[in-house]
């Protein structure tokens, strides 16, 4: 399709191999910077930072200069979403891209995450979002206030598990592998 619309368009093979070299130094960077880090894909990690407060200071202006040095030390950008838990994290990160860092702490999710659309909350896939959308869960903000129980029989575990996510809820701890 792509050849269709640019007959001139070169297309290059991906060089798997550097990416993953890539990757690699890039988790031990972030080994070297934070306490805890786990590698969550080949290219996401969650890193926490606990305790590092005397040592980086403040959180955002930290996030700046970290994606900063990753940039000039391994020429790619990243985003960095800042937050108290994983999913949270993981959702700021996923803000705007690229080369951006977002925080998204409990006291902002009414205003940055609600008003997202329910299939932008992480867990909840195209099926589960045309069925929410059935019964008029449209946004993270409406399935953050909907009925437990219905979401309990329409989705079983599943669907508790998307509410507490849809309301920040997170208790998985940062484990390193």
């Amino acid at each position: 399709q792509t050849r269709k619309k640019c007959p001139d368009i070169l297309i290059v093979p991906p060089d798997f191999a550097t990416y993953v070299s890539m990757s690699e130094q890039l988790m031990n960077f972030l080994k070297q910077t934070a306490p805890v880090v786990e590698q969550y894909s080949i290219d996401e990690a969650f890193c926490d930072m606990t305790g590092t407060g005397l040592l980086y200071g403040d959180p955002v202006a930290f996030a700046h200069q970290l994606k900063d040095d990753i940039l000039n030390r391994f020429g790619f950008t990243v985003n960095i979403g800042i937050s108290t838990n994983k999913l949270l994290a993981k959702m700021a990160s996923d803000f705007k891209k690229p080369d951006r860092v977002h925080s998204l702490f409990s006291h902002e999710i009414a205003d940055k995450m609600w008003p997202l659309p329910v299939e932008d909350l992480f867990m909840v896939g195209r099926a589960t979002a045309r069925r929410l959308h059935r019964i008029n869960i449209n946004t993270i903000g409406d399935l953050a206030q909907a009925d437990p129980g219905l979401l309990q029989r329409l989705f079983k575990s599943h669907g508790i598990l998307i509410r507490q996510y849809a309301n920040g809820i997170d208790p998985t701890p940062v484990v390193p592998n």
